[in-house]
């Protein structure tokens, strides 16, 4: 018997309006499994609050979201459990006064049952994802201080540690913050080396074979800063030709949401829990 996987993100005049207008939307996405999608529009055109929506952090106040299968806003919680934010300002940052190995340390005890080993920066599913974040960059040392770290490594550093709950969706916020082009399409190589892969190997329990690849959804202020090879659609609808859109008609497995209410509240993350 075969199992159509549904896709990553199913949107559908997903939208979000504030006393001031409208803050994005209406977007119709649908995104397979394992795709890197840039998102894309000016600082201040709703790229932020599109990609929290996303990722369970944000309500929206209409249309319909499904991430996973899962469908927003009734299974929040669970969205939250299996998406991770990456250089989002406020949210993510590390703390200056902290070393790597600390913010690792620290990120793998709120991952880790009570009852297991807390990896540490030395084991190999650690350094693993280090790598995969840093390419052929050296790993920084994990000794110095985050504040001495350039913009390029603290922006690698954040996608490792959002890589260790072993997200099924990865969210990535102003890559443009990062002043050189070359510093950007490092990222942007990164994240495609993430998406071309099965998925990260997390310091956690091994996960199930049939778990789908990672899905990657980053944000760009134009075009021109995405390499030539990946798709984007912008929070109001503007795309690429070749960026998937949700069909007209709804399947057979969508259930209609209805809007949230209190649109474009954030919606606390909930404890981090260990996957089943």
């Amino acid at each position: 018997m075969v199992t159509i996987e549904p896709p990553a993100i199913r949107a559908r005049d997903l939208l979000l309006t504030s006393t001031r207008g409208t803050v994005y939307g209406p977007v119709d996405l649908e995104v397979p499994a394992g795709r890197l999608l840039g998102l894309v529009s000016p600082e201040g055109g709703g790229r932020t609050s599109l990609l929290l929506t996303l990722a369970g952090r944000m309500r929206f106040t209409s249309g319909s979201l499904q991430v996973s299968g899962h469908p927003l806003p009734r299974a929040t919680g669970l969205v939250q459990r299996h998406s991770a934010l990456a250089n989002f300002a406020d949210i993510d940052a590390p703390d200056d006064g902290l070393t790597p190995r600390e913010i690792v340390t620290e990120r793998a005890g709120l991952l880790t049952p009570l009852w297991r080993r807390v990896p540490r920066w030395q084991d190999p599913a650690i350094q693993q994802l280090l790598e995969l974040a840093f390419g052929e960059r050296p790993v920084p040392d994990p000794d110095g201080y985050v504040w001495e770290l350039s913009a390029l490594d603290t922006t690698l550093l954040q996608i490792a540690i959002a890589l260790m709950g072993d997200p099924q969706l990865l969210v990535v916020d102003d890559i443009d913050a990062l002043h050189d082009p070359t510093d950007q399409l490092t990222v942007w190589r990164t994240l495609v080396r993430l998406t071309d892969r099965p998925g990260p190997t997390a310091p956690t329990p091994a996960p199930p074979p049939d778990r789908p690849p990672l899905t990657v959804i980053a944000s760009a202020a134009t075009p021109e800063l995405l390499p030539p090879e990946v798709d984007w659609v912008d929070p109001h609808g503007s795309r690429t030709t070749d960026t998937p859109t949700a069909p007209t008609a709804p399947s057979s497995d969508t259930t209609p949401l209805p809007a949230p209410v209190s649109a474009g509240t954030p919606v606390p993350a909930s404890v981090p829990t260990q996957e089943d």
